[in-house]
């Protein structure tokens, strides 16, 4: 709907070197021109397994944009993603924790109702915000086996879109 905002995520498959271990430069991006000023592309990477992560746990909503959790393993910096029931389709960045409370840096529908979640161990790369800029460059600098990258989308009906992304990495 154009008169609310929309949002979603891409998370890509594992992006394997094509040797025993690649050097990820850079990553470029390159989106339909924005229609808001409130459009944006948050772009997130991992370039290693967790030994915890991904996570499922059912939390229960306390505000918009606190939950409670029973986990061990959550800190600040991982990544909810929110599966199913109230706020289904967000991912947000943990950004403060008090007790088994836990703060996110979005505001969602205001809740008190549970959801199923499930933690991800992801670094944010940057973010894409400007209506003029088309084509954008974010640096990776790591050496790793593969890379996986995730993509979340706020906006309205058709903006922002994704129209290309490459990868720039050479084998070593």
């Amino acid at each position: 709907e154009d008169n609310s905002i929309n949002r979603g995520y891409i998370i890509t498959p594992k992006i394997r070197s094509e040797d025993i271990r690649g050097y990820f430069h850079k990553l470029f991006v390159k989106t339909r021109r924005f229609k808001s000023s409130g459009d944006r592309v948050r772009i997130l990477a991992r370039f290693r397994d967790s030994n915890v992560f991904p996570e499922y746990e059912t939390i229960t909503w306390l505000t918009s944009t606190t939950f409670t959790s029973n986990s061990n393993n959550l800190k600040i910096g991982n990544f909810v993603e929110v599966l199913a029931g109230d706020n289904a389709g967000a991912l947000a960045k943990i950004t403060a924790k008090s007790g088994t409370t836990y703060t996110i840096d979005l505001t969602l529908n205001s809740s008190t109702s549970t959801s199923r979640a499930r933690y991800l161990d992801f670094l944010e790369v940057g973010t894409i915000s400007d209506q003029d800029t088309q084509s954008n460059i974010k640096r990776l600098g790591a050496r790793s086996e593969w890379g996986q990258f995730a993509f979340e989308l706020r906006g309205g009906r058709n903006s922002p879109a994704l129209e290309q992304i490459i990868v720039d990495y050479t084998n070593q």
